[in-house]
């Protein structure tokens, strides 16, 4: 018992360094509390945003237009790890993140979807005008 005590006391430590990265992970992402505007530009509009007390976003603006740019600025806030979690999916970058194992990723990345040849193909679909190196 005496001789696993340093690999125990190494592993407890490894966990609550991890738990405590974790935490601080999850407060830097999460949504904005509290009485907080932000107010954005949209062509000639100003596009409000006020999140209450529970960080539910309240959008405000002149026009229907305004109101769906701040609507859809409000979720991305929110959401832009779901959509960082769906672009590492689709490349097999995954367990970077420890969301899979390493084996998954290889089977993903055999499909041949790297972000070059995905990048093209987007590219390949576009006006001349509007392709970009």
């Amino acid at each position: 018992m005496r001789r696993n005590m340093p690999k125990i006391c190494i592993v407890v430590a490894f966990t609550v360094m991890l738990l405590m990265l974790s935490v601080n992970a999850v407060n830097a992402v999460a949504p904005v509390k509290g009485n907080n505007a932000t107010s954005i530009q949209f062509g000639c509009e100003l596009v409000t945003i006020i999140r209450d007390n529970y960080g539910v976003p309240h959008v405000f603006a002149q026009s229907k237009e305004g109101l769906a740019f701040g609507c859809g600025y409000a979720m991305a806030q929110d959401r832009l790890w779901q959509a960082d979690v769906f672009r590492r999916s689709a490349f097999g970058n995954l367990a970077e993140l420890g969301l899979a194992t390493i084996e998954e990723d290889y089977e993903i990345r055999k499909w041949g979807t790297a972000e070059k040849s995905l990048g093209k193909s987007m590219r390949s679909g576009c006006p001349p005008n509007q392709k970009h190196a």
